[in-house]
């Protein structure tokens, strides 16, 4: 196995984990979401705009 062909691979598998991590995260706060605005409707709008937020800064998530 090249070189080359190990960094792929590992750049590949380093995606997919971020990808999960994202997702596990987007997740709880679908959850979080619910819970807290049980009786006020959430807007899916406001749902993109945080996926988008969480996703362009991976590093402001707790």
């Amino acid at each position: 196995m090249s070189y080359t062909h190990f960094h792929l691979h590992n750049a590949s598998f380093h995606l997919d984990l971020q990808i999960t991590y994202i997702a596990i995260h987007i997740l709880q706060i679908a959850l979080l979401v619910r819970f807290l605005s049980a009786k006020q409707a959430f807007s899916f709008a406001q749902m993109v705009k945080i996926y988008i937020f969480y996703v362009m800064c991976p590093r402001a998530i707790p």
